[in-house]
Order: structure tokens, then sequence, then C-alpha cells
């Protein structure tokens, strides 16, 4: 649902999604990150960013994904 993020670094995509990694359902939604070197083949990776404070606990929706001098940072 929703990608965020889309980003490459070093020879690397990277994708963001928001994603409810618990249920089918809706729920409190989360980051989901995959990753790419052709675009074609993608492989999962851990959870980017999930809610763990009172003033996300509803989620976390639309951000982007920036290269800060060679460091991925999320925002």
């Amino acid at each position: 649902n929703d990608p965020n993020g889309l980003i490459c670094i070093d020879g690397v995509y990277h994708a963001f999604f928001q994603h409810h990694p618990y249920s089918e359902h809706w729920g409190p939604m989360h980051w989901g990150h995959a990753t790419s070197r052709d675009l074609i083949r993608w492989q999962h990776q851990p959870i980017a960013l999930a809610p763990d404070a009172p003033y996300d606990k509803d989620g976390c929706f639309s951000g982007c994904a920036v290269d800060d001098n060679g460091v991925l940072t999320l925002i």
C-alpha cells in the first residue's frame, strides 16, 4: 500500500511502503522496506518505521527518503 521514500543509494534501490505487518486488516501503519539492485528482483528488509509513541499510535504514514551525505535517512 502507498509507496513512499523511493531512492537509489550506492546502486541499491530502496522502496518503502505503508504496511500493517500483524494482520491483513487495517491497523497501525508501519513502513515496510524492500531493496533491489535491478528493479526486477526485490528482497524484503526489516520494518523501517513502526509507531512507538503516543503521538504516532495510529501509524506512520507519508514521508520520504533522502541521501544525507551517503546515509539513507527517512523523514
